[in-house]
Order: C-alpha cells, then sequence, then structure tokens
C-alpha cells in the first residue's frame, strides 16, 4: 500500500474519531460557530490521525465564512487563544527571582501563545501550509480596519519566518520547458511587466539569453515564492521595451557581457514580511558565474513605483520647472510624441528622479523608494538613470517611464551595504554624482527662489 494510501486512510480513520469527539455540537450550528468548536477540539486532540482530520475541518469552515465572520475569527484568536498574561508576569517574577533553568523553561512556554500551538497542528492538514498562508493573506487586507488584530499577524509572521527559513528554499531554473502549472503562475504572478500571452512568455523563457529563477518550497513544489527575470545582454540596458522586443537580436553563446535582473516578484501576499529577493539575487549571480563566466556585470533595470507621485506632491514639480500646465500634458498617454515637450522632460525628470531616489522620508532616514531601499540595502549602487525607458501605461503611470539600473559589484557589495546601513550613505556612478549635484544646485535655486 502507498504512502498516500496510508495518509488517505489515516485521515479517514481521523475523521471518525473527530466526529464522535465532537458529537456534542449541534447540526445545525452556523459554519463560523463550528470553526471555534473545532479549533478548541484541535488544539486538545491528541492522537495523529484525529488532529489531521480536525485541521482540515478547520480550513474547510473558513473557507465557508464571509469577511465578517473572517474579521471574527481573528478577533476570536486575539481573546481566545493568546498568552495569559496574570501568568506570564508571575512567571516572568519567577525568573528574575530565580533565573534557573527551568524557571526558564517555563517562560519560554508561557510566552508562546496558544494560537502559534494552534498553527501549528492546522499545518497538519493537507494543503495546510497554503491554508494558512491564504489566512494571513485575509488578516492582512482586514487590518486596515482592525489593527488592533496585529498581535495575531505577527504569530503568523513569526512562525512563517521558520517554516520558510532559507535553508529549506530551493532555486531552481524555471524554463519554457517547466511544468505548465509553474509557467500559469508566472504569468498570474507577474507585477512588473505584464506577460500578455503564451508566446511572451516564451520570449522571456526560451531564448538561450533569457533566463529565469525561483525560490521553491517542499510544501508548495508547483509555487513559486518569488522569481527573477534574466536578460543576457551586450551592455548595460537603457529600456525594457528593447528587452521585451518581440523581434530583437538575440545572443549566443558568449555575446553577452551584462545579466540584467528585470523583474522581481514575490508570488504570495500572505508571505509579506520575509524577504527571499536578497537572498535570490546573489545566488543567481553565483550561479550565472558558473555557468557564464563571460558575464562582466550584474545590474537590474528596475521601475521607481513611486517617483510621479512624489514629484506631485507638495509643489515639488515646479521646483524642477515644471507648470501645472506641463503636468497636465503628462497625464496623456501619448505625451512624448511632442518634440518639444519630449526634449524638455528629458532635462527635467533624470535630475527630479536621482532626487527622488536618493530623498528621505521626513524625520528619517528611510528612502521613499521601496525598491531603491530594497538594492541599495543589498548593497547595489545607483548606476543610470534612463528617460522613456518603459513607456507602458503602468511605466508612465507610476514614473513618467523613467528607470534606474542598481549595479551589484561583487567586491563592494558589502561595503555598499554597510555605508547604506550604517551611515545611511546611497553608493553612486560617478555620472550619477554629477546628476545629483545638477539636481541639488536646482533644487536649491528654486528653494532660495521660493524664500526670496
Amino acid at each position: 500500500m502507498g504512502t498516500k494510501s496510508k495518509l488517505n486512510m489515516m485521515v479517514e480513520k481521523g475523521r471518525d474519531l473527530a466526529a464522535r469527539m465532537m458529537n456534542g455540537i449541534a447540526k445545525s450550528e452556523p459554519p463560523f460557530e463550528q470553526l471555534k468548536d473545532k479549533c478548541a477540539a484541535l488544539l486538545t486532540a491528541r492522537g495523529q490521525a484525529s488532529g489531521i482530520a480536525m485541521a482540515g475541518d478547520v480550513h474547510t469552515l473558513y473557507k465557508l465564512c464571509n469577511d465578517t465572520e473572517k474579521s471574527e475569527f481573528f478577533q476570536f484568536l486575539l481573546e481566545e487563544f493568546g498568552r495569559d498574561k496574570a501568568t506570564l508576569i508571575e512567571t516572568c517574577r519567577r525568573y528574575s527571582d530565580d533565573p534557573s533553568h527551568d524557571n526558564l523553561k517555563a517562560l519560554t512556554l508561557i510566552m508562546e501563545p496558544k494560537r502559534q500551538e494552534l498553527f501549528k497542528r492546522m499545518n497538519m492538514a493537507p494543503g495546510g501550509t497554503m491554508a494558512l498562508i491564504d489566512m494571513r493573506t485575509d488578516l492582512l487586507r482586514l487590518l486596515k480596519a482592525r489593527p488592533e488584530l496585529k498581535p495575531v499577524d505577527m504569530d503568523f509572521l513569526l512562525l512563517f519566518k521558520t517554516w520558510f527559513n532559507r535553508g529549506f528554499l530551493t532555486m531552481e531554473p524555471i524554463s519554457w520547458n517547466s511544468p505548465a502549472v509553474i509557467l500559469e503562475r508566472l504569468i498570474a504572478y507577474e507585477a512588473v511587466h505584464e506577460i500578455t500571452s503564451w508566446d511572451d512568455l516564451k520570449r522571456r523563457l526560451d531564448p538561450p539569453d533569457r533566463l529565469c529563477y525561483g525560490f521553491f518550497h517542499p510544501n508548495l513544489k508547483d509555487m513559486p515564492l518569488i522569481f527573477v527575470e534574466v536578460a543576457l545582454c551586450e551592455d548595460i540596458p537603457g529600456s525594457i521595451q528593447d528587452i521585451l522586443a518581440p523581434a530583437r537580436h538575440v545572443l549566443e553563446g558568449s555575446e553577452a557581457r551584462v545579466a540584467t535582473f528585470y523583474s522581481i516578484n514575490n508570488c504570495l501576499t500572505g508571505l509579506k514580511g520575509i524577504y527571499f529577493g536578497n537572498f535570490l539575487i546573489k545566488q543567481v549571480v553565483a550561479n550565472l558565474q558558473l555557468t557564464h563566466p563571460h558575464l562582466k556585470k550584474f545590474v537590474t533595470l528596475s521601475p521607481i513605483p513611486g517617483f510621479k507621485s512624489w514629484l506631485t506632491h507638495d509643489n515639488r514639480a515646479a521646483d524642477f520647472g515644471l507648470s501645472a500646465d506641463d503636468l497636465e500634458r503628462l497625464t496623456q498617454t501619448d505625451w512624448f510624441n511632442d518634440a518639444e515637450l519630449n526634449a524638455r522632460m528629458n532635462q527635467v525628470l533624470r535630475p527630479a528622479a536621482i532626487q527622488y531616489l536618493t530623498d528621505r522620508q521626513p524625520s528619517s532616514h528611510r528612502l521613499h523608494d521601496s525598491v531603491a531601499r530594497f538594492h541599495l540595502g543589498n548593497g547595489a549602487r545607483i548606476e543610470n538613470i534612463h528617460y522613456l525607458a518603459d513607456t507602458s501605461l503602468r511605466g508612465l503611470t507610476n514614473s513618467y517611464g523613467v528607470m534606474v539600473n542598481y549595479l551589484y559589484e561583487r567586491e563592494k557589495i558589502e561595503a555598499n551595504h554597510e555605508a547604506f546601513a550604517v551611515r545611511h550613505e546611497v553608493s553612486l556612478s560617478s555620472e550619477m554624482r554629477s546628476l545629483k549635484a545638477k539636481s541639488e544646485k536646482t533644487f536649491t535655486t528654486a528653494n532660495n527662489r521660493k524664500a526670496g
């Protein structure tokens, strides 16, 4: 008898046992009430088979709940499956008076709320890991209106950081020959540059100068947690249109000198707060250095998602010489076909972009741009900024089509990371330092004019 058949028999046996244990629950109870009862029973279950069956029932009942009931369920987890504060305070006092092994053990046990143990048991069900990720996805959406539920989210995140530790993940290449279910997920989760068709996907995966890698977890074998698309190029690219062009020249053999990471996508919202990207990029770089030793540079071609919002806020556009009429014209998707406006924006948007990418949030060392924080925090430097690098509707809407290269130099990654993390310094190429100086001069002149 196969392992799967044995597991099915165990689950069915568990369902019978669970049904006998839960025979006090009226069948007429609504799913939400049954869900609460099942959670209480699951936490006290002793048998493995009955626990697996109950965990499956919990997930089934949860899926039957509407948003209001899901919100109430998370409130239930907050109130009924938290820490016993009185016991925690007393245990802390005992450990403070006598920091013995036994008192430390007692403190460690009481520090873990009951809901963490509940989540561990819910994970026993077939498909339990994905069900818990989906549950946290719901919670993150509901947190906007119910911030008091954050302790429940913290417990999800603590467990997920353990379960999705880098040591459990495998990096795998994704090609046109990968299973169809994985390819379908690439199309579904591509959030940077939309994949418009299967032909479009094939152009990104099949040619020898186009690669893709993803991180996978053993419990989610056909679900990439994150994937990165790579273009092998002759030089550092300045346009996503060139990378994705259907009729482009395909490089062969050792023609390529630059590996460009042009799209990095986290697939599961429920794993927000777990950072896979830095590990993935570093491992892909290490892998490419072995398989493509002729590569000399490793860069990104990255979007600048918050640039437009920043530039049009607090009258900043005027500081760079943009009038209200200019901003109105820039809302038109074909504005760059206006030769006069196009030439002027080429002189305005690049200095404004470097100012944005190096600008800090009020009363903080935190950069405005999340993509910049990610790459600079990983030890990259800002290599170049490109005008009209993304003329898609998304690119024009978010950043007037401006994109940026972040360069990863292996021998400088650690120094750049330390400078950014400790001294809040942004590493810039010589060209970007010059552009930054020009931007600062424009910004200072505008502010002096305002003051005068």
